[in-house]
């Protein structure tokens, strides 16, 4: 579904990081649940943060908002 929706938006990308491998990354972001998703806009800010399944409809508004649309 991710993949889906970024598809449909230019400049959007789909980058899955494995906490087990990056542990410290998932700490720095406060991720203590899988899956987490976090919507970054090109500023590198967390703009939607997601723990388990994202709603669809949600993901898209997060992506329009953020890129200021």
């Amino acid at each position: 579904m991710l993949a889906d929706v970024a598809a449909r938006h230019d400049g959007v990308t789909v980058l899955e990081v494995g906490v087990d491998e990056h542990l410290d990354a998932a700490r720095e972001l406060d991720v203590w649940r899988t899956p987490t998703v976090l919507v970054v806009d090109a500023a590198g800010r967390v703009v939607r943060r997601a723990a388990g399944v994202p709603d669809r409809d949600d993901l898209t508004a997060a992506l329009t908002v953020g890129a200021g649309r």
